[in-house]
């Protein structure tokens, strides 16, 4: 369960956002029963398990809202850019430039059925092949412990990230890029992981194949504006009355 947790603080690393140390939820005594130092028994691996996710949960909604603010000094970034222009003209251009970021291929839907295909065809190379849910579950448990984690999950979507961040142009955000790797690594865990252990075992993976149903697709952080019109002038007010940073 504590790699749960430094895998939880990894993603919010390698997302190109420092968190402060005081932000970041302590892992400690309160994490196992403390009563009984001597042994490791059921309330342990309860406690361990509940205060775990719990501080997961709590490094997932810091880095949203680190991530809305990186979106919102993106913005005004580029905003910059044409400040001769008059600020009806400056959003035009802003709305142009978001726009043209959402021209990528359809993403499938993370975890479902069309998604897991095409990793078995195009990156396991299993062309031609029918599609086995039991060998790609082992193909993929890279530590053979039964058990698909975070990071083997978030492995998955390697591919539909590349049709993004790849289509789209040469600078790819990696920050964005991230933020959508964990929010599909959210909602698929969300879909999935019905005993909410922070883990996909098997028997959850092969109930979630048997539920088969139509690609919805994904909505990428690009597809959508991650903050309104309202937020973004309230952030441009502060900047005018603070050092630039």
């Amino acid at each position: 369960m504590f790699i749960l947790f430094l895998e939880a603080h990894s993603t919010y690393v390698k997302s190109g956002i420092k968190p402060s140390k005081k932000e970041l939820p302590k892992t400690g005594i309160d994490h196992i029963d403390s009563s009984n130092p001597l042994s490791f028994g059921g309330p342990d691996l309860h406690k361990l398990i509940t205060k775990t996710l719990t501080d997961m949960s709590k490094i997932d909604e810091l880095r949203k809202g680190d991530f809305k603010n990186h979106e919102l000094r993106k913005a005004y970034d580029y905003k910059t850019k044409f400040r001769d222009l008059s600020s009806a003209e400056q959003q035009k251009k802003l709305k142009e430039h978001l726009e043209k970021a959402r021209k990528h291929p359809k993403i499938n839907h993370p975890g479902g059925v069309e998604q897991l295909k095409e990793v078995w065809e195009k990156t396991d190379r299993m062309t031609g092949m029918d599609f086995n849910p039991r060998i790609f579950f082992m193909t993929h448990d890279i530590d053979g412990d039964g058990l698909l984690d975070p990071s083997e999950v978030e492995a998955l979507f390697e591919r539909e990230l590349d049709k993004i961040y790849q289509a789209v142009n040469s600078t790819v955000d990696g920050v964005e890029r991230n933020e959508d790797m964990n929010r599909m690594r959210e909602h698929v865990f969300t879909e999935v992981d019905t005993n909410r252990d922070g883990m996909v075992d098997w028997e959850e993976f092969r109930a979630t194949l048997g539920a088969e149903s139509q690609d919805e697709g994904w909505e990428s952080v690009q597809d959508k504006q991650q903050f309104t019109d309202e937020e973004l002038k309230e952030f441009e007010e502060k900047l005018q009355v603070l050092p630039y940073q």
